[in-house]
Parts: C-alpha cells; sequence; structure tokens
C-alpha cells in the first residue's frame, strides 16, 4: 500500500512542459521563416508546402496541448484537494505536515491517512473542512512512503 507524502504531493501540482512550449516555439519560428521566404518573391510552391505543413502541425500541436492542460487542471485539483485536506489535518491535530501520508490524490473520503505511527479512515463531510478520522489496525501493512525524489 502506497502512502504520499505531503511534499510529494505538492511537487505534483503544476509540472510546467518546457519541451513542449519550445517545440511550439520553434515551428512558429519555422513558419515565420517560411512564409518570409515565400513572400520575398520567389512564390515557389515548395515555400508554401512547409508554410501549410507547419501550420497544420502547430494547430495539432497547440489542439494536443490544450488536451493536455485540461487533464493537468484536473489532476491538480485532485492534489490540491489531498494537500489542503492533510494541512487541515495537520492543524488541527498540532502535527507536522511531513508526518502526514495519505494513500490516495483521488477522494479524500475513504481514503487511509498515516500519522505518525497511526493509521486512520477518513470520513468527510460536506466540504473538505469537516472530517473524521477513524483509528485502524492494518494487519501486516505492506506499507511505502513515497518521498520527493532529491
Amino acid at each position: 500500500m502506497r502512502f504520499y507524502s505531503y511534499n510529494y504531493l505538492l511537487e505534483q501540482i503544476a509540472k510546467f512542459d518546457w519541451w513542449g512550449a519550445v517545440f511550439t516555439l520553434f515551428l512558429i519560428i519555422c513558419l515565420i521563416f517560411t512564409l518570409f521566404k515565400y513572400n520575398k518573391g520567389h512564390k515557389e510552391s515548395k515555400f508554401r508546402e512547409l508554410a501549410i505543413i507547419f501550420t497544420l502541425t502547430i494547430i495539432v500541436v497547440i489542439s494536443i496541448k490544450i488536451t493536455q492542460y485540461q487533464e493537468s487542471h484536473i489532476n491538480d485539483n485532485r492534489y490540491r484537494q489531498a494537500v489542503h485536506f492533510i494541512e487541515v489535518v495537520a492543524e488541527d491535530l498540532k502535527t507536522d505536515k511531513e508526518n502526514i501520508y495519505i494513500n490516495t490524490s483521488a477522494s479524500i473520503d475513504g481514503a487511509l491517512v498515516r500519522i505518525g505511527t497511526l493509521y486512520f479512515r477518513v470520513i468527510s463531510g460536506d466540504n473538505g473542512e469537516n472530517y473524521l478520522l477513524e483509528k485502524i489496525d492494518l494487519e501486516n501493512p505492506k506499507v511505502e512512503l513515497i518521498e520527493v525524489r532529491k
């Protein structure tokens, strides 16, 4: 069973794809260059065709990036919910956030939480602020604590 640390969940939020941005910028520069060559007076069909290929490629890349952004936004919200829950529990129990691990980032209700060496099942209320921790005992737990890689 995997338990994720507070710092690991923070690290998963909003990773920017620099390679995708650089690739898109490179395609735009190539498109501008081919349009410049085409309009310079030669009016060669190879530059027109290259411009069409670059334009279509840019449209495809931007469409893929929009889809990836939407998916990452959904994942960010899940991670933010788990991070917020850990912060609330740490404040309520007056413990350090780094001592709290959660076994999921998908849904807080029904999740297992490890605080120190104790395990709890979370029963959440109507919002993220109301919750109930039910102490549980795990039989032969195979626990893997996921931390941030340095």
